[in-house]
């Protein structure tokens, strides 16, 4: 259940970031008109928030039932690994060798992390 609630943290908040910089083409404005001060907001980057907060409460709620020393690594090492896959396949971004490397080392670490689990 525990690496479920991850994956599902992790799914979202990966989403959410990628959602907000998708959005960002429509980014927020802030108008006023009289004395009224009115924004508008994309659907897409609303989507985004959304996903960002639900990711935030999962997170709550797995620090609770897990291990910080455990939670932390593996959580915020596979955001890491697949915010960088979004960024060359979603987005088109270079990424360079030395970010290769840096992922790869992420990824070793994540999984060292994760078969070490009592």
């Amino acid at each position: 259940m525990v690496i479920l609630n991850i994956a599902v943290y992790t799914i979202l908040a990966v989403l959410g970031m990628v959602l907000v910089k998708l959005g960002s083409k429509n980014p927020l404005e802030l108008t006023t008109s009289g004395k009224v001060l009115s924004f508008s907001l994309g659907y897409v980057t609303l989507a985004g928030y959304a996903c960002y907060i639900l990711s935030f409460f999962t997170y709550m709620t797995l620090i609770v039932q897990v291990d910080l020393s455990y939670l932390l690594p593996i959580g915020t090492g596979c955001v890491y690994i697949l915010i960088m896959a979004a960024s060359i396949f979603i987005f088109k971004e270079k990424i360079t060798f030395a970010g290769m490397i840096g992922n790869a080392l992420v990824l070793i670490g994540v999984l060292v992390v994760g078969f070490n689990k009592k």
